[in-house]
Formats: C-alpha cells, sequence, structure tokens
C-alpha cells in the first residue's frame, strides 16, 4: 500500500484497513479533536469518514500500544537522537528494517511490532532524544502536516507494504521492561486498558489515566465520565465514586501543554536529581539584544491594537452591543472609523460571539444597518463533537478554558480574519471563576496568546458592576480583566444631556495608544431599516471616566476649591454667551462650531458645559458615513410646553 500521495481521509481509512486505530488531531497543534482524545480510536470506516467530513485538515493520530498492535520509537535528532541511537546499536545490535516515517520536525517513528506485553510511554528514559510511543500514547502518520509547514511521510522502502513491520529485538524490549520494576508485593503498576487495578494502585492509575487526558486536552466534564469507566471496569475494588470526581477535578487545573506534560515526562525528579536546571526545566531568558523592534499595529489607530484584547464594558441598554457590531460592520467593508472619516482601511474577516442576540432578526438587521460586509463575518455559534458516553453528535457553547483550539480554527476559516467580538465575555468562561485573579488570568492568557500569533484583535464585552470607586474596579468579575487587555473603555450615559440620549466612550486604560480622549455617539434610526445604528460624533470627547461617574454627585469634583467652581461657572456662562452669538443666524456643523470656540480660547469640555445653558442641542442631519452634526438654538420652554399640552390633550 502506498499512502504518501493519498488524501487525509483516503489515507486514514487505509490505516484502518491495516488495523491501525487512528483518530482526527489537530493540523498544527496535533492535539486530539475527539472529547474522548486517543481513547476514541477507531478502525470503523464510517466514523474515520464522519471525523474527516467535519475536519478535512486534521492530522491523522495512530494509538499506539495493544489496541493497534504497534509502538513506536520517536528518534529526534534535535536533542541527540540519532547519536544516542547509533551508541545503542553498537552496544546492542541494530534496530531490524522496519517500517519508518520522517517527522515533520525532522526526526524519525521506527514502528515495531507490540510483543504481547506491556509497553509503557517513555520520555528520554532510553536516552536522550530517544521516546517510546506504546501503550496510552499515540503519534502522528502521514501525510499529516507539521507546525513548521513540512509534512510527515514514510521513507523511502519502508512504507505499510513495502516493508513488513519488525519484531522489536530483546535489548530493546529489556530496556522497556525496566522501566517499571515491579513491587516488593509482586504486582506491577497496569499500563494497558485490560490490566486489573488493584487496592493500593488505584489512585495512582487513574490519577496517571487522568493526566493522560488533560495533556491531550480533554476537561474536566470529559475525564470525570472516562474516569468513572475505568473505576468500574478495572478497578477491585472501585473507589467511592467522590474520590473518583475529586481526582478529574485536580487534574483539570493543569494545564494541558505543561503540568501534566512535566508530570509525564518526569521533568520534576530530573530537576531534583540533577541538581538544577536541564533543558527541559529552569528558567528562560531571552536577550534583548535577540529581539526585533517592531511597532504596535492597529485595528482602530491608537484604540484597538491588532493581537491584544480590548475590553468594552458599560450598564445594560446603553448600547454595548450596537458598538461592537459598528466596529465589526467597519472592519468587515473597510470603512473608516469615525475619528478619521478620510481614512478608509482593508476589509478583513470578523469572528462574533453572541451568547444574548439572536443571528436573524439582530445581529444581521444590525449589520445591514450599519453597512457591514455580512460574507465577511462568521458567526460563531457552538461547538460540535460526539458524546463521549453515546458516541453521537452534539452540540454545546464555546468555553474559553478549553477551545482555544477550536477558536483557532475558526480563525483559520475565516479568510484575513482581524477582529474576534465576545460579548458578553462572561458567558464563555466554562468553568473558570469570573471573580478569581489566577483563573481570570489563566483564561485570558491562551487568549491573549492566540491574539498575537492570528495577527488579530479580540473585543471583549463586560458589564460594569453597582459599586463605587475607580473604574478600573467596577468592570464586572475579576481586576484580572481589565489588567490582562492592553486597553479599556467605559461605555456612560453623558451626565451632561438633558436628553439623556448621549452616550461615551472613555478610557479606563490604554497602554499603548491615546488614553486621554474618548468619543461619543447616539443610537439613531436608520432609514430602511427595523434596526438602529451607532451615529458616532467625530469629535474627540476629553472627559474622564472618574469625572463621567461623579457629575451630578459632587464625586466628581470633590476636591475642587470655592474659587475653581466659581471661575468654572464663571467660563461656562461666557461659552454659553459665546454659542448665542456664534448661533444667532441658524445652526452650524458641530466641528466648526467646536474649532471657532478654539480659536476663541474656549475648551471643547466648557462648550458641552455651557450647552444647556445656552439652549443648544446637537441635531444629526444625512444617515451614516453621509450625515454630520448639527449644533442649534432650541426654545426648550416652548417645547416642554407643546409637550404638556399634547400630553393633556
Amino acid at each position: 500500500m502506498s499512502v504518501q500521495a493519498a488524501t487525509l481521509v483516503d489515507a486514514a481509512i487505509e490505516y484502518a484497513r491495516m488495523g491501525w486505530r487512528v483518530f482526527p488531531c489537530h493540523p498544527t497543534g496535533h492535539q486530539p479533536l475527539v472529547e474522548r482524545g486517543f481513547y476514541a480510536a477507531t478502525c470503523d470506516e464510517k466514523a474515520i469518514e464522519a471525523w474527516w467530513i467535519r475536519w478535512p485538515g486534521a492530522a491523522i493520530g495512530l494509538r499506539t500500544g495493544k489496541e493497534s498492535g504497534v509502538f513506536a520509537v520517536d528518534v529526534d535528532p534535535r536533542h541527540g537522537g540519532d547519536e544516542c541511537l547509533a551508541q545503542l546499536e553498537g552496544e546492542h545490535g541494530e534496530l531490524p528494517g522496519s517500517v519508518e516515517s520522517q517527522t515533520g520536525g525532522g526526526g524519525r517513528h521506527v514502528l515495531l511490532t507490540w510483543p504481547g506485553r506491556p509497553v509503557p510511554c517513555s520520555t528520554g528514559k532510553i536516552g536522550s532524544g530517544i521516546d517510546v510511543k506504546g501503550d496510552g500514547g499515540y503519534i502522528i502518520l502521514p501525510p499529516s502536516d507539521h507546525a513548521s509547514g513540512q509534512r510527515y511521510c514514510w521513507l523511502m522502502g519502508h512504507e505499510p507494504g513495502s516493508q513488513e513491520i519488525a519484531d522489536a529485538p530483546s535489548w530493546l524490549l529489556d530496556m522497556i521492561e525496566s522501566f517499571e520494576a515491579p513491587s516488593a508485593t509482586g504486582a506491577s503498576f497496569p499500563t494497558t486498558d485490560d490490566d486489573e487495578i488493584p487496592e493500593g494502585y488505584r489512585n495512582k492509575t487513574l490519577t496517571s489515566q487522568a493526566g493522560h487526558m488533560r495533556q491531550v486536552g480533554m476537561t474536566v466534564e470529559e475525564i470525570a465520565p472516562a474516569l468513572h469507566a475505568i473505576n468500574s471496569r478495572r478497578c477491585r475494588p472501585p473507589l467511592d465514586d467522590r474520590e473518583v470526581d475529586g481526582i478529574a477535578r485536580s487534574i483539570a487545573r493543569y494545564d494541558p501543554d505543561t503540568s501534566r506534560q512535566a508530570r509525564a515526562e518526569c521533568w520534576p525528579e530530573r530537576y531534583l536529581e540533577g541538581g538544577g536546571p536541564t533543558p527541559e526545566v529552569g528558567p528562560v531568558l531571552t536577550c534583548l539584544a535577540d529581539v526585533q523592534p517592531s511597532k504596535v499595529e492597529w485595528l482602530w489607530p491608537r484604540r484597538m491594537a491588532i493581537g491584544k484584547i480590548t475590553m468594552l464594558a458599560g450598564d445594560p441598554g446603553l448600547g454595548k452591543s450596537f458598538c461592537s457590531i459598528d466596529i465589526a460592520a467597519r472592519v468587515s467593508a473597510g470603512a473608516p472609523w469615525p475619528d478619521l472619516p478620510d481614512a478608509r482601511q482593508q476589509p478583513g474577516g470578523v469572528i462574533i460571539l453572541s451568547a444574548e442576540d439572536a443571528l436573524d432578526d439582530t445581529i444581521r438587521p444590525r449589520l445591514d444597518a450599519a453597512r457591514a460586509d455580512p460574507s465577511r463575518v462568521c458567526a460563531l455559534e457552538a461547538i460540535r463533537e460526539l458524546d463521549p458516553m453515546t458516541g453521537k453528535p452534539r452540540h454545546r457553547g464555546l468555553h474559553l478554558d478549553k477551545d482555544i483550539a477550536n477558536l483557532e480554527w475558526a480563525l483559520e476559516q475565516v479568510p484575513n480574519c482581524r477582529l474576534v467580538v465576545i460579548d458578553p465575555i462572561s458567558s464563555y468562561m466554562g468553568d473558570a471563576n469570573s471573580h478569581n485573579n489566577a483563573e481570570v488570568r489563566g483564561l485570558l492568557a491562551p487568549l491573549s496568546e492566540l491574539a498575537t500569533r492570528r495577527r488579530v484583535a479580540v473585543l471583549c464585552i463586560s458589564h460594569l458592576n453597582k459599586g463605587a470607586g475607580d473604574a478600573m474596579y467596577r468592570v464586572m468579575g475579576s481586576l484580572a480583566f481589565v489588567a490582562a487587555a492592553r486597553a479599556g473603555y467605559a461605555v456612560l450615559k453623558d451626565p451632561k444631556d438633558d436628553m439623556g440620549e448621549r452616550r461615551l466612550v472613555l478610557p479606563i486604560k490604554n497602554n499603548l495608544g491615546d488614553d486621554k480622549s474618548g468619543l461619543a455617539y447616539r443610537i439613531m434610526e436608520a432609514p430602511g431599516h427595523d434596526q438602529p445604528y451607532v451615529a458616532w460624533e467625530p469629535e474627540a470627547v476629553y472627559m474622564t471616566v472618574s469625572e463621567a461617574l461623579g457629575a451630578g454627585t459632587g464625586k466628581g469634583e470633590a476636591r475642587d476649591s470655592p474659587d475653581d467652581r466659581e471661575q468654572r461657572k464663571l467660563q461656562v456662562a461666557e461659552a454659553a454667551d459665546w454659542l448665542d452669538g456664534y448661533l444667532a443666524d441658524g445652526g452650524k456643523p458641530a466641528r466648526e462650531v467646536i474649532e471657532a470656540a478654539k480659536v476663541d480660547g474656549i475648551s471643547q469640555r466648557t462648550l458641552e458645559r455651557a450647552k444647556p445653558e445656552a439652549q443648544v442641542v446637537a441635531c444629526r442631519e444625512g444617515f451614516a458615513h453621509g450625515g454630520r452634526w448639527v449644533w442649534r438654538k432650541v426654545d426648550t420652554e416652548a417645547l416642554v410646553q407643546q409637550a404638556k399640552v399634547a400630553t393633556n390633550a
């Protein structure tokens, strides 16, 4: 059989016909994509075909050990594997010719027949750069891709069918068997799925099994039922269910790619035995002379950076979701930003995770009202997987604590994706406690790393709590939400707007750009659409979040002296007189008014405060990007009287 040029699904089916149990893995990360990990490996062609229809680019995982009848010697030349194997072969004799592949990382997988007795997995125990993939392990098969861009391939003359799978030499099996020395009682640590687990080995075995599951990305919901099945089938006598649940919860706290790997490969023991750091453990230092300086890449210049997390928080009903839709629409259509009306951007893809709004009657109409290009916008609604108990497909919500790989795969499927919107972030926390700093940081760190690696901006929507104090502490949940984000904004009502319609987007923090100015908007009705849209004001707003939250209560001006307050009143009165004169002959564009006031020494902030006293209102003329804001004087008392007459009629 030649699998070298076959498609992935064809190759997987061919392997299954040889009796090898296969399963799909992430195309580059090589984590299992099915819930039970390598335990789901099968020779069922229909199941294999269904997997690769769902994940056409998935790498092919081979469950090694008794189930497939083969194990692998993994030789990694980057860690001295070639030299170490040559030394062993010089001492004991050469490995027999067998089926052999070249890995995407430049190493070798030598496949040997499973000998009919346990072959435990090991890392570096035979020698430096030589691993054994046996019972409880897996390898990647050709023609799968590698993260390096290279592809796994069979060595010429050593393909399955061209070369028989050889028996392992006795010296190799003796070395492998020595890894697990028998105990004083003669009972050995169970290593295969069929071994009975005697008392005294139950906790250790179940913890080891749970560790393998966690290493390949399984979550506590997936680990617990698998452990219960092992416990009832193999443990003699079975452990109490609560104890099994405790093992699952304990192991699930560890990172799949570090803590479990460290334990599986005995890094802590090797560290202690060696008396200090080894190539696998210890401090990681980077000399700054080797770091190439780079500039911040912006999605929204000075406000929202590519490769970073931005938080947008506010009370319900203020239009946070409208803002996120407007931002998504501008990215998809390449439309200019509100404060940069003459600078169009390159259109890009958008992924929206929305837990509160329906796609058909809310999100799509709002995108249309904001003039988005819907062909560039995708909603990530759910994660499709196989139920571990029934084997049938099911849908579940995305959880950031376990679905970063799925989110990355979604990014790969959206061309030129530049923005991910998560609304609200609290709905995608999974098992993480939103009020626990360590858990929130553990959740956001992989998300931030993904944003950097995939060069996308991530916009997370949240709520403000009802407390008082600094805005940094008002974002719902842990302080780590704002601390982990590179920029954070609060959406607030404008306390100076008597109509209650003006909204302010003010910076809570911005580590990379403009942390002084914000923007303002109103929610307007879009002609021809059932959904409103966000009408931004082009001018910057220089009110702080603390001032906006404290306005009207005295909190924002608590440290002002009486002289300061009197001076401010005089400035506002003078600005009101100026507005009376400037707008006496009719309304004028807002930008023109603000610029003229600046020439006369009146700040925009003072001008905004003077508007109510001067009976000036801002009105929108025109629609969307072609419209503009106009300031004009109105007789507010007459309007109030008209409203009273209409109410009494």
